[in-house]
């Protein structure tokens, strides 16, 4: 009888005891530390479809977390070159000696590598077979859809389009542009010179999931397009005034309106004089206003050669970036350009420069500036 009594609370307290290590076990959270699903959501590229559980509660405890993703403030990464280049003399160099010939710095150097959006202002049409259409032109470009996948190998993944040479092979060659680029998996925006679309529906890509075969830019909407990367919506606006103007306000209204929808916008304005080293007053005032209306930074080419930069309201501006790879070999200017590595973080803008000096359109030193 002594004996029952004496384990009869040993047993109670042994009860007891494994009651409260199963509820530690299976039913409480500490809203102070990360479970294993929080911390794999975090982790990643903010990816919902991707992401599996096993069972409803497990689901709306993602659902319930899913503010620490919207959060975290997402790093980009953008790396943008000057004027690309590649038919007639520096054509016939690929088609000799193969593209590496001319870009194998960039992959040996790995300058190109861990950046979301690797842009050059490329100078000509993505023809079928890189073919020549009418009109024709006393300086007349098309590239042919492999030569351009090939600098997937670059990790070239953007392209800005409104410049003077879109349109070399007519109408038919702006369609097969946007056609081919779609095909082989590129982002791409920009309308003929001048021109300048009317809708603000803009298009958005999704670059967390970009793939071969994306979707065509619409003509009525080519000036510009949002792109996702990880939580951030990124508009680019891409615009050509070498023969003839575009209305001032209507520039600054499409900025404008792209803010509204986007949380970066970069403006890439093909303009300037060529062989000019100084970007005119009109460049600045308007680029200026540009950064007023909601641009974060605006990237400029087509003089060939370098001009002047700045940073306006904490803003970077480049009036023109010069020649990436082409063909002008006449002079040291024409075969020098800059490539400029923004980071955008925390609302934050952050930047490098780089001297990339080319011989006969072969990159042969890159020099941090």
């Amino acid at each position: 009888m002594k004996f029952k009594t004496f384990i009869l609370p040993i047993l109670i307290l042994l009860v007891l005891l494994i009651i409260s290590v199963f509820y530690a076990l299976f039913f409480y959270k500490d809203d102070n530390n990360l479970t294993n699903t929080q911390i794999s959501v975090i982790e990643t590229d903010y990816n919902k479809e991707s992401l599996r559980f096993s069972s409803a509660e497990k689901k709306e405890e993602y659902k319930f977390n899913s503010h620490l993703v919207y959060n975290k403030d997402y790093e980009i990464k953008f790396l943008f070159f000057g004027d690309l280049m590649l038919d007639r003399n520096v054509g016939a160099k690929i088609k000799k000696n193969g593209l590496d010939a001319l870009l194998h710095k960039l992959n040996e150097d790995k300058f190109t590598a861990d950046y979301n959006f690797v842009m050059a202002n490329l100078e000509g049409a993505v023809t079928n077979e890189g073919a020549h259409y009418l009109p024709d032109n006393l300086y007349d470009f098309a590239f042919a859809p492999e030569i351009i996948a090939k600098l997937k190998d670059y990790n070239f993944n953007t392209f800005t389009l409104a410049n003077n040479h879109l349109s070399d092979q007519g109408q038919k060659g702006i369609t097969e542009t946007y056609q081919n680029l779609s095909a082989l998996g590129y982002n791409y925006m920009g309308c003929e010179d001048a021109f300048l679309s009317d809708s603000n529906d803009f298009s958005v890509v999704d670059n967390n999931n970009l793939d071969e075969n994306s979707e065509i830019i619409d003509f009525d909407n080519c000036s510009a397009v949002i792109m996702e990367k990880g939580n951030k919506k990124i508009g680019f606006l891409s615009f050509s005034i070498v023969y003839r103007a575009i209305d001032e306000d209507s520039i600054l209204e499409k900025v404008k309106k792209l803010k509204e929808k986007s949380d970066i916008v970069v403006v890439s304005p093909h303009w300037g004089i060529e062989y000019e080293s100084t970007a005119r007053d009109s460049q600045v005032s308007l680029a200026h206003k540009m950064v007023d209306a909601g641009a974060d930074m605006v990237i400029g080419h087509h003089p060939h050669v370098i001009q002047n930069y700045e940073v306006y309201k904490g803003k970077p501006i480049f009036y023109s970036l010069g020649n990436f790879i082409f063909d002008q070999y006449f002079s040291k200017e024409t075969q020098e350009g800059l490539a400029v590595a923004v980071t955008v973080k925390e609302e934050k803008i952050n930047m490098e420069v780089y001297m990339i000096k080319t011989k006969g359109s072969e990159i042969i030193e890159i020099l941090k500036q």
